[in-house]
């Protein structure tokens, strides 16, 4: 048996290597005292134990990133997608693994998140074979991607796999190592050539998104309907018995491409062809979520919900998520989290027209100011909004006084409202939890 204490730091130095063992003795900073008691998982840079805290006999489990296996150059991207995982495990909600505490031993990051004693959907699927436990689990699946996508998280990993059951045998989502945050070009995370082609691709074939495999535009867009493909593909597999609509993993491994051209030409097998007994709402279901083209698939989970006549189970987290009404959220950029109460800035500015642009020096017109000191792809006068009979609408561009003639001005890159483009003069509806995207910065709307 042996005894690791956590540091009061990271180190410098080079990793030490590390592999807990059963029975080995765990000391933390803030003076808690745990045992290994077994290995739940090993992964490429990682390893995930149970531990039992010998002060109240709780257990959970440790997720240890052991810098030790890899190569200097890979540690800060690898870092940088564990620290993003770690943020949205601090969201509040019964529906995902929740992280409490990280540090490091030995010079190696590790995280203390929630055990979930029962095991894994790809390990409990045979267990949901009526439509009513089907619906069930879509519930709370539903419940955990609206908690991720609200905070302002992209799963992009959403598998059997990563879904655990708790004592309570609840879902719950974990694994947010390449979670992403809504935004255009993900940088973060995504590594180009000199081309513009994404060098490495993160997610697992079979369930991924046809968006996220193409290597010319991975990510040019990370948005939520990544994950609502990824649902409609596991939610096939638990109700077809294990089969996959697009072919079988042999053909994954086989012949991948095929495999992929089945996935964007949206040719699958019905689930008709292995449950005839299903209401004809899942064919809607899958019609709608294995679409290859993201602008016409659901980007929100309320229409999930609609299409299967679900909802989402209570729980005592959800007040904690609610809005105010009629509030704009920075998703992605340079502010994140920051809010705007849009009845606050039409209060304030004495008439039904709010101004977004670029932040300058001495730039007071807009009403909202968005800060983009390492790029220029908001224009000064980039958006507005404007409130006709309690609703509210969005039109690229502002009505500028500035030239000799006052005209109606456009941005130079677009309004993108749900990734797709405003045309010029078009007005749009705001509906709850649309995405607004102004160059390199991400607004969600909540009405």
């Amino acid at each position: 048996m042996a005894i690791y204490r956590e540091q009061t730091g990271h180190l410098t130095d080079f990793p030490g290597r590390i592999k807990f063992q059963q029975g080995d003795m765990l000391e933390f900073i803030n003076g808690m005292h745990f045992r290994v008691t077994s290995i739940l998982g090993e992964g490429g840079f990682g390893t995930v134990y149970k531990i039992h805290n010998l002060d109240d006999q709780s257990s959970f489990a440790l997720k240890l990133l052991e810098y030790f296996r890899m190569k200097p150059s890979e540690i800060m991207q690898i870092s940088k997608r564990f620290y993003e995982g770690y943020k949205a495990g601090l969201i509040l909600s019964e529906f995902l693994v929740k992280n409490h505490s990280s540090g490091f031993f030995n010079g190696n990051p590790f995280v203390i998140m929630d055990y979930c004693p029962n095991g894994n959907l790809s390990k409990n699927k045979i267990h949901y074979r009526s439509e009513y436990e089907v619906l069930q689990l879509a519930s709370q699946l539903c419940a955990g991607l609206n908690d991720l996508h609200r905070n302002g998280f992209v799963h992009r990993d959403f598998k059997p796999e990563n879904i655990l059951f708790d004592q309570y045998n609840i879902a719950k989502l974990c694994d947010f190592d390449i979670s992403g945050r809504f935004g255009l070009q993900d940088t973060r995370l995504t590594t180009m050539n000199d081309s513009g082609e994404v060098v490495e691709v993160y997610g697992t074939l079979a369930y991924s998104a046809p968006e996220q495999m193409d290597p010319k535009g991975a990510y040019k867009y990370l948005g939520p309907q990544m994950d609502l493909f990824s649902l409609g593909v596991t939610l096939y597999e638990v109700l077809s018995g294990g089969n996959l609509p697009f072919g079988t993993y042999q053909e994954i491994k086989d012949t991948p491409l095929k495999y992929t051209k089945r996935i964007k030409t949206k040719k699958y097998q019905p689930i008709s062809e292995w449950r005839y007994d299903l209401s004809s709402k899942w064919r809607y279901f899958f019609e709608k979520t294995l679409e290859p083209d993201p602008s016409k698939r659901p980007n929100k989970i309320h229409e999930v919900l609609e299409l299967l006549d679900i909802d989402m189970p209570n729980s005592k987290y959800h007040s904690i998520n609610t809005y105010e009404p009629n509030t704009l959220i920075i998703r992605s950029g340079e502010n994140i989290g920051a809010q705007f109460s849009l009845e606050k800035l039409f209060q304030n500015a004495g008439k039904n027209i709010i101004r977004i642009g670029r932040k300058d020096l001495g730039n007071n017109f807009n009403e909202i100011n968005l800060d983009e000191t390492h790029s220029a792809y908001i224009s000064r006068k980039h958006a507005t909004i404007e409130k006709l009979e309690n609703r509210h609408y969005i039109r690229d561009g502002q009505w500028s006084t500035e030239l000799s003639k006052p005209m109606w001005t456009f941005s130079l890159n677009g309004t993108y409202l749900n990734n797709t483009k405003l045309f010029p003069n078009e007005t749009r509806l705001l509906e709850s939890e649309d995405i607004i995207t102004l160059g390199n910065v991400i607004l969600q709307y909540f009405r």
